[in-house]
């Protein structure tokens, strides 16, 4: 049972990380894009995407570096640690059991 629990976490892990890289692929490109380009005729929709802009804005200065570093680092960590408690588990069950290790 533990080999099946270590062996999701790893498979959560692993998959967990396609989705943060692409985040962090698109926070990067949406930190460079502009929308000041963009004019609405409604004034209640366009004053709703002003300040929709404004928040987005504020969010793009607020990704930097070491945000992108430790998504990075994260997802590798969480692999590396998964890996090896998945290792760990193959190892106790299949090789420290058997008839020969006595």
């Amino acid at each position: 049972m533990k080999l099946c629990a270590d062996a999701l976490a790893f498979l959560s892990a692993f998959f967990l990380c396609f989705p943060a890289w692409y985040f962090n692929r698109y926070a990067h490109l949406a930190s460079r894009a502009s929308l000041e380009k963009i004019h609405l005729a409604d004034p209640v929709v366009a004053a709703a995407f002003r300040r929709t802009e404004e928040k987005l804005a504020k969010l793009r200065d607020q990704w930097t570096p070491w945000k992108a570093w430790c998504l990075h680092l994260g997802t590798v960590a969480g692999l590396t640690a998964t890996g090896l408690a998945v290792w760990i588990s193959v190892h106790e069950q299949f090789f420290a059991a058997s008839p020969g290790a006595h």
